[in-house]
């Protein structure tokens, strides 16, 4: 899905809802020779409408998060937009995203979530692939947008 027509993309997550309790949404980048499941260090800030924040790093991890602990309770469900420039062969390729989670079940509040993941590898990636780290989407719509400047 990722071509040199375009020299960035901006991702949107609307109405993003597993059919499992308490997940996470993440993305694994794909080049022409597969998905590449290493390397990701993301760091990101939190904040819940309840007054709780906290910050998190991670450092060579094969996973990378955008939404977390989304639930299949009541109106549990996360919104996501995102910007990535992958066709570039520099490094570190950082994808910048902000998210929005309602959640029903624990903390039981609305959550924003600021964060950067950044892939260290000068491949140029070819496409993205976003799954829960349980399950499947029950609902939900991510749509990809080429921008040039």
């Amino acid at each position: 899905c990722f071509t040199s027509n375009y020299k960035r993309y901006v991702i949107t997550g609307t109405d993003c809802r597993p059919v499992t309790a308490n997940t996470h949404l993440y993305f694994q980048y794909r080049d022409a020779s597969g998905l590449n499941t290493s390397t990701y260090n993301s760091t990101f800030w939190v904040v819940y409408a309840n007054g709780y924040a906290g910050s998190s790093f991670n450092d060579d991890q094969d996973i990378a998060l955008v939404l977390g602990n989304i639930g299949t309770i009541n109106n549990e469900v996360g919104h996501f937009v995102s910007f990535v420039d992958p066709i570039t062969t520099n490094t570190p390729k950082f994808l910048s995203y902000r998210s929005v989670q309602q959640l029903s079940g624990g903390v039981k509040a609305t959550s924003y979530i600021t964060g950067t993941v950044a892939y260290n590898d000068a491949t140029v990636m070819t496409g993205i692939k976003w799954y829960w780290s349980s399950g499947t989407f029950e609902s939900g719509t991510i749509k990809i947008y080429g921008v040039n400047d």
